[in-house]
């Protein structure tokens, strides 16, 4: 049984290259290598194809025969050579490809995205491991080469995320959520040239910046003022002023999901109250206030207590704090300059700031993006593109699936490749156990 290289015409743009035999007449797909959109593409599959053949001897004739005849004395002939992932690495080439980042003809990058998603780990380690799940080499030289290159493939790999975006999800642009974290870059000032050049290049009419309350300053609001850039900011209402306070307290009715507008130096503070949010800080309030009253009947005991003050040289309460913190209850506030949107709309995308921070934490607990080992700027970049670009897989396939990446892949880790070894010929058999419904399920809902 022969192995062969099939090409063929999905669409008048598309060539799609598989690796087949034939049975009796009929044929068998092996794997499917990719899709190729131009020359360069398919002579880079051609490649892959021919060293999957290289690596992978003609098979046995064990499945030749109906296994209800062979009974199990058969496997007496094999040496069983322990199992790969080879389902679970297939599964990822696949969503790899319909971003179209195999056309990026870097079949290393290809693997270290894989890679980074099925057990994330350091670049030499997962040479190691791509050898040992899924039965693919790499030389440390051709890594260390490599990775001075791929940050060059940025703006390619950009253009593609955003048009799977754009396709798959309706993204307009209309409204982006920003967002940083302590990945790489360490202020959000210095990252504006950033913002404009993504602006620039997707040809962004409006964008706005959402962040927390960590990132406003009014240099900061001055430097985004100045490129036209609009933003939603998260207020720290307990460092107002007297007055700013006065005027929230006067204004804002205490009824759920009520809201207020005033001017401020940092731009438009709308203010909104919410019954759930006044029972949590009430809460939180009476437990400070409880470990401060047992602060001032036992100085020294405690490091710090929230509503305690030491001003007038003794330690006791601090009413002035918790009486302001008690007009405050339930009301959270929004630093803005969008001057025509409404205040629950507002609210509500800076509410969705949540699904940045998802994201962050996927990439830093799921894809182990940091810590960062790397020294030279080259290097970095390459793993921050690499950790990006698994990122934007996983959350494809959680958006899709509606389950997490980590549940999608203990149900690909189920689907193993037991590799035999026929103790006579020394010939490779793979047997792969069954596909579970589950994982049926997870592939139907990645096809539409």
């Amino acid at each position: 049984m022969k192995y062969s290289i099939r090409i063929d015409r999905t669409n008048p743009s598309a060539l799609r290259v598989q690796i087949v035999r034939y049975l009796q007449r009929k044929r068998v797909v092996l794997k499917h290598v990719g899709t190729a959109h131009t020359e360069d593409e398919l002579l880079s599959l051609k490649e892959v194809a021919l060293r999957w053949i290289r690596e992978h001897p003609q098979q046995s004739q064990l499945f030749s025969t109906p296994p209800s005849t062979q009974g199990s004395d058969i496997l007496k002939s094999f040496e069983y050579r322990g199992i790969r992932y080879s389902f679970a690495y297939e599964f990822l080439r696949y969503i790899f490809e319909h971003f179209q980042f195999a056309a990026l003809s870097s079949p290393l990058l290809t693997d270290l995205v894989i890679m980074r998603i099925f057990e994330p780990t350091s670049k030499l380690r997962s040479l190691s491991l791509l050898s040992q799940y899924f039965n693919i080499h790499y030389s440390e030289k051709v890594l260390y080469q490599s990775l001075r290159t791929f940050p060059a493939l940025k703006q390619s790999v950009e253009e593609r995320m955003v048009a799977v975006a754009k396709k798959e999800f309706g993204f307009d642009f209309s409204f982006v959520l920003y967002d940083v974290t302590t990945l790489y870059f360490e202020t959000f000032t210095s990252d504006i040239p950033s913002i404009l050049e993504f602006k620039s290049l997707h040809k962004i009419k409006t964008l706005t910046i959402v962040a927390d309350a960590a990132m406003l300053s009014v240099n900061t609001i001055q430097q985004l003022i100045q490129h036209d850039l609009t933003y939603i900011v998260g207020a720290r209402l307990g460092n107002i002023s007297a007055d700013l306070l006065y005027t929230i307290d006067t204004n804002l009715a205490r009824v759920d999901m009520s809201t207020m507008r005033t001017e401020t130096e940092h731009g438009t503070l709308v203010c909104g109250y919410s019954k759930k949010r006044y029972t949590k800080d009430l809460s939180d309030m009476n437990k400070h206030i409880k470990r401060a009253e047992s602060h001032v009947k036992t100085p020294g005991i405690m490091k710090r207590a929230k509503f305690v003050s030491t001003a007038t040289g003794t330690v006791s309460l601090n009413e002035a704090l918790i009486a302001k913190t008690r007009k405050l209850l339930g009301i959270k506030g929004y630093y803005t300059n969008l001057a025509h949107v409404l205040d629950a709309d507002i609210m509500a995308h800076y509410h969705r700031l949540w699904n940045v921070e998802q994201s962050f934490r996927v990439a830093k607990s799921d894809l182990a993006s940091r810590p960062i080992f790397h020294r030279k700027e080259s290097s970095i970049r390459a793993h921050m593109l690499i950790c990006i670009m698994a990122l934007a897989l996983s959350k494809y396939i959680e958006i899709k699936t509606k389950r997490s990446i980590r549940s999608v892949l203990d149900v690909c880790r189920s689907v193993t490749d037991a590799l035999l070894i026929h103790r006579t010929t020394d010939t490779k058999t793979v047997l792969r156990s069954p596909i579970p419904e589950e994982m049926k399920k997870i592939q139907e809902m990645l096809s539409h």
